[in-house]
């Protein structure tokens, strides 16, 4: 047996052995090259922010406010006695219009005006029995009390009774129960009257909750009418600007897309803020334009002109700080200064207190704080 022969085998099982360790050395040499790091140096790039010159100036300013439109009378229908309901001089639906004094529904009221009726028959019985009385014991009212039986009708409301010229004759009217049966007459005729129910204005049904033909009781809803003659806007306005609101003020109003516009006058303001949304309701009456009707519910903004401001300049809302500060840009870098405001819209602030000329930051600012590197856009 040769050499080779003898340690083929052995040659056979350290040749896997070596590779092995040769793979961990070259792996524990390069992981040496780990812990070395190549330090960079960190470049921190200016930002961009929009300021303006401080220029001051006068200003006309305005309050924007958004609202609703809605009858300046609304009245809720309930019927007032029972039976059959019945239309009027108008069709018992939804958005009927209807002129003032005109019959806007009925109820059908045949029994208690027949029972009517019949208790004025027994009273011009009971009048016309207490004539020969009247003729022999007071003769100075003979004749008024004649004048009224013969005034008497059916069919008519019982005119007043005539006034007695003595105690004795006053005593007299009462023993005979004229003044209990007039009063209850009256009083059963002022209850016929709630049967029938006359519009008090123009206008037009809004609601309606029950059709002709229903039979009703009293105390059930029938609807609602509104005036459209007369209409207003309700105007809610943030709390902190309603001192900028008074009685009497202008209002311009328009549709949300300006396409229709009208005048108005504030003629309520509420004293009281809603807790929902913090803002206190104006109530707008709005003048009549031929060139635009006017429909209840419809959104509108109104515009109300407030006040002169003298040496104040505008600035958006939402580059105001804390209420009272904004960002200054000087040699590059944010200043934050206090500003004196002089009125907060909606969306604008007016405010004076800065030197004139200096930059002014006009937009709001994300992750910058004062001190920060600028560039001015």
């Amino acid at each position: 047996m040769s050499l080779m022969e003898k340690y083929k085998g052995k040659i056979a099982v350290l040749v896997p052995v070596f590779i092995v360790l040769a793979s961990v050395g070259v792996l524990v040499f390069l992981s040496k090259f780990k812990d070395i790091k190549v330090k960079k140096t960190e470049i921190v790039s200016p930002k961009y922010v929009s300021a303006i010159p401080v220029n001051y100036q006068s200003s006309n300013t305005t309050l924007l406010a958004f609202g609703k439109v809605a009858s300046a009378q609304s009245i809720n229908l309930v019927a007032e006695a029972s039976g059959k309901l019945v239309q009027g001089n108008l069709p018992l639906k939804k958005a009927s219009q209807f002129a003032a004094n005109d019959i806007i529904f009925s109820i059908d009221n045949t029994d208690s005006k027949l029972t009517l009726q019949a208790q004025k028959s027994d009273f011009m019985n009971l009048v016309a029995g207490a004539m020969s009385d009247f003729k022999i014991d007071f003769p100075e009212s003979f004749s008024a009390w004649d004048a009224y039986w013969q005034q008497l009708d059916v069919n008519k409301n019982l005119p007043a009774l005539p006034e007695p010229k003595s105690k004795k004759e006053k005593a007299f009217v009462s023993n005979r129960k004229l003044l209990s049966m007039y009063y209850s007459i009256k009083s059963a005729e002022e209850k016929l009257a709630k049967y029938k129910f006359s519009a008090p204005y123009s206008g037009s049904i809004a609601e309606l909750k029950v059709e002709a033909g229903t039979v009703v009781t009293a105390g059930t809803p029938i609807g609602r009418i509104i005036r459209t003659d007369e209409m207003e806007a309700e105007i809610p306005v943030k709390a902190d600007l309603i001192s900028w609101i008074k009685k009497g003020m202008s209002v311009k109003l328009y549709s949300q897309d300006k396409a229709m516009h009208w005048q108005g006058t504030i003629v309520r303001i509420s004293d009281f803020v809603d807790p929902s949304s913090q803002s206190v309701n104006v109530f707008v009456k709005v003048l009549p334009n031929k060139q635009f009707s006017l429909l209840e519910g419809l959104y509108l903004t109104a515009e109300f002109k407030t006040a002169s401001l003298h040496n104040v300049m505008e600035l958006p809302r939402k580059a105001l700080i804390n209420n009272d500060k904004v960002f200054v840009v000087e040699n590059g870098k944010l200043v934050l200064k206090q500003v004196n405001i002089h009125k907060i819209n909606n969306e604008i602030v007016f405010f004076s207190g800065l030197n004139a000329g200096e930059m002014v930051v006009n937009e709001s600012l994300v992750n910058l704080t004062e001190g920060a590197d600028v560039k001015l856009k």
